[in-house]
């Protein structure tokens, strides 16, 4: 059996065949987050994984230039989870979860965005 070897580094790239980055795994972000990155080919599109310093972590599927993405999120007060979804723009678009940060934060809710504002909220009082 082969000696095992531990690498050890702040970040690490992988790259294609043209040289791109294609993979990234950082954990050496100025604000504290580790962050494993997956770009398309195009560079265009991209999946995050990552884990905040507040301990929250983080599922993003991102369109074109970051704008348009799906993120499903846990947050550390109680497992509070929810997807989010934004527009072209970036705008949010739909939401659906639990929110800590809401004054009720054990209701579920569905809120949907036109432009970006709320326009219809459904939670389960």
């Amino acid at each position: 059996m082969k000696d095992k070897k531990i690498i050890e580094a702040n970040a690490i790239n992988l790259t294609d065949a043209d040289g791109n980055v294609r993979i990234s795994l950082d954990a050496a972000l100025p604000d504290g987050v580790a962050c494993i990155t997956l770009l398309s080919k195009s560079r265009s599109r991209s999946i995050h994984i990552t884990a905040q310093p507040d301990d929250r972590v983080e599922i993003s599927v991102r369109g074109k230039n970051g704008l348009a993405n799906t993120t499903i999120m846990v947050t550390p007060e109680s497992n509070h989870c929810s997807i989010s979804v934004t527009d072209p723009d970036g705008k949010p678009a739909v939401t659906i979860g639990r929110f800590p940060y809401e004054e009720k934060p054990h209701n579920a809710n569905v809120v949907v965005y036109q432009n970006g504002i709320p326009s219809y909220k459904l939670n389960d009082k």
